[in-house]
């Protein structure tokens, strides 16, 4: 007999199927594609042949499509425009990090040599 139980992960309840008793999820497509995500990233993470198969699925679509980046780009020039856009903030946002980063690392070493001349000294 079908029960009703609880989504694990929308927390609704719905009515299990009786020809899977385990069944924890719902059938809404959201829930199905985070079941689906959950299982893949777990199985990833334990299976190496598993993790090796897939590597080997995206190489071979990529020699398969080698002009799809391309055609991509054709097809969305403004998007394309929005990220260049977009990593070229990222990209002076970095550089500018770095600076502040230099330029502290450069004011604390000017104010550790104002401070340690009196330590070099000879005692009088």
């Amino acid at each position: 007999m079908p029960r009703k139980i609880i989504c694990r992960y929308c927390k609704e309840p719905f009515i299990q199927s009786r020809y899977h008793p385990k069944q924890e999820v719902c059938f809404s497509e959201e829930c199905q594609r985070r079941r689906k995500r959950e299982y893949h990233r777990k199985k990833h993470a334990e299976d190496a042949t598993y993790r090796q198969i897939c590597t080997d699925s995206r190489k071979n679509w990529r020699e398969n499509n080698p002009d799809y980046q391309r055609q991509y780009r054709a097809k969305h020039q403004f998007s394309c425009e929005q990220n260049r856009q977009k990593q070229r903030s990222r990209n002076l946002k970095r550089r500018l990090s770095v600076i502040v980063k230099n330029n502290l690392a450069i004011s604390q070493m000017m104010i550790l040599q104002a401070d340690t001349p009196h330590l070099l000294r000879p005692a009088t």
